[in-house]
């Protein structure tokens, strides 16, 4: 399965339709559910479930009022993993701390983030908190429909650097083209990764967004004219460089890697990949209330894996979320607390 660099595509999904094997993980809480928890006066919401051999299993999570996730424990079954976030006043990141997985109160590495302007940063990040390995700098550039990200990575105890460019572009309101591309050791272009995401509406008023590889067409001209073959065999980066430079027409892949639906109210309602989709269901006050499972191989019928209801209490705050999976009949259910 071909696997997306979704971290640049710039299309986020809400809180709620990101929920796969256990709910409300994500790091920004949903509207929904924000205002449901800050009315409470809550902070922090501690989910516990069972799921090895009776085994109980927990989860913490800290929000601050903007429904920002500031600090996380979860325990496996076997340790703690514990990180901290903070973030500024414009809800950037602006540190990511990780603790050790048998003493939660040991940093074992730092990530600080400083803006140079509006969207561009420097991350870097230290060993035990403390001792610097490396600088990483996220540049952006706005020109027109495109955006340009540049992400050039030093390392303290090396002279290598290593280079990433990544290139959005806007087609109308219909059309987004993400190309990834990969340079050598010497600095020069090895390859470009290209992926459409194409928005589209249905019958019934709902936003479709299709996503695949964006082929290129190369002029069929390398393949007849021998000189020129052997020329794009010795110098590939120049050739990279036409298709950068827009020489080259391109097509969508034959096949589909993603098809996410959305209602008229901007609720995801179905996602589906190349083998498992998810259906969700939610209630007039936007909660979401049954997630269905389904997954397809090739050659093999569709069939129904898991299903997840959620019940909410008197606050509109989930109370519990039952999973049933079906391969093996097991139910699992998830219970929240909060302080």
């Amino acid at each position: 399965m071909r696997i997306f660099k979704t971290a640049f595509l710039l299309f986020t999904l809400l809180f709620s339709a990101l929920l796969h094997a256990q709910p409300f993980r994500e790091r920004v809480m949903d509207s929904v559910m924000l205002e449901s928890f800050n009315k409470a006066g809550y902070k922090q919401m501690t989910t516990t479930w069972s799921q090895y051999e009776g085994t109980q299993l927990t989860e913490i999570q800290i929000y601050d009022q903007r429904g920002l996730r500031t600090e996380h424990f979860q325990y496996n079954g076997y340790h703690w993993t514990r990180h901290k976030e903070s973030f500024d006043s414009l809800k950037r990141k602006t540190a990511f701390i990780f603790f050790d997985d048998k003493d939660t109160a040991l940093i074992t590495g730092t990530h600080i983030y400083t803006y140079l302007d509006s969207i561009s940063f420097k991350e870097e990040v230290f060993n035990l908190g403390t001792e610097l390995t490396q600088t990483i700098l996220h540049q952006y550039k706005k020109v027109k429909d495109t955006l340009w990200i540049t992400e050039t990575k030093t390392y303290v105890n090396t002279t290598r650097i290593h280079k990433e460019l990544s290139r959005i572009t806007q087609k109308g309101d219909s059309l987004t083209i993400t190309e990834f591309v990969k340079y050598d050791n010497a600095g020069k272009i090895k390859g470009i990764d290209t992926y459409y995401y194409l928005k589209k509406k249905d019958k019934k008023g709902n936003d479709v967004y299709t996503s695949g590889i964006y082929e290129v067409v190369v002029d069929e001209s390398l393949r007849n004219n021998q000189q020129l073959y052997m020329d794009a065999l010795a110098n590939p980066e120049k050739y990279h460089q036409y298709q950068l430079d827009g020489k080259y027409p391109y097509k969508y892949a034959d096949e589909i890697a993603s098809i996410r639906i959305y209602n008229p109210k901007g609720k995801l309602i179905s996602n589906k990949d190349y083998s498992s989709k998810k259906n969700y269901e939610y209630n007039a006050l936007g909660q979401i209330i049954k997630t269905e499972s389904f997954s397809q191989m090739p050659g093999e019928k569709e069939k129904k894996v898991s299903e997840e209801v959620y019940y909410y209490d008197s606050r509109d705050l989930p109370l519990k979320v039952v999973e049933t999976l079906f391969g093996s009949g097991k139910v699992i259910t998830y219970l929240f607390e909060y302080k």
